[in-house]
């Protein structure tokens, strides 16, 4: 009687092989979802990043008066004539801040850039200050409006214009 050996045979049998792709697709099936969502968590955080980042750039916008309360430092741009109330100027503009918790204390007339240096913009804020005989705590800011993101230049930051002084209600 003959009995059958298996020398010089190697190579593994189809239920190892079915074994081993029934493994793979298991952890196929956890691993892909987990991967996409990680995509999608990471392209999240970068938007978060971005809208934190324009947040921040708003939110510099506002300058606090100095401790003396006479002067506001960055006085920069011009402001608008608004008749007392912070206003938007153009549909594209909005203001940089949320007013809620916030009463206007001071309007700021329009002075033309090209007319007026930034110290004369400066004399012009105190004397708004002055004539109206009141104090200007550290708690007052300068809110200013800011332009929205330009659409064909979409890396350009925004352009602001002072518009009113604020006090804490």
């Amino acid at each position: 009687m003959r009995t059958a050996t298996m020398t010089g045979h190697s190579g593994f049998t189809l239920i190892e092989l079915v074994v081993v792709l029934i493994i793979l697709g298991v952890l196929a099936g956890v691993a892909v979802p987990r991967f996409s969502d990680l995509t999608d968590r990471v392209g999240l955080a970068e938007v978060q990043t971005q809208a934190r980042a324009i947040q921040t750039y708003n939110r510099i916008n506002v300058l606090k008066c100095q401790s003396n309360g006479l002067r506001c430092t960055n006085l920069t741009e011009t402001g608008t004539d608004n008749g007392g109330a912070c206003k938007r100027n153009a549909d594209d503009f909005f203001l940089s801040e949320d007013l809620s918790g916030w009463e206007e204390k001071y309007g700021i007339e329009t002075i033309e850039s090209t007319n007026k240096t930034e110290e004369e913009r400066r004399k012009r804020m105190e004397e708004l200050i002055n004539n109206d005989n009141k104090n200007v705590t550290s708690e007052a800011a300068l809110f200013t409006l800011t332009r929205y993101a330009d659409r064909e230049n979409p890396n350009e930051f925004p352009r602001e214009l002072p518009c009113a002084i604020y006090k804490r209600k």
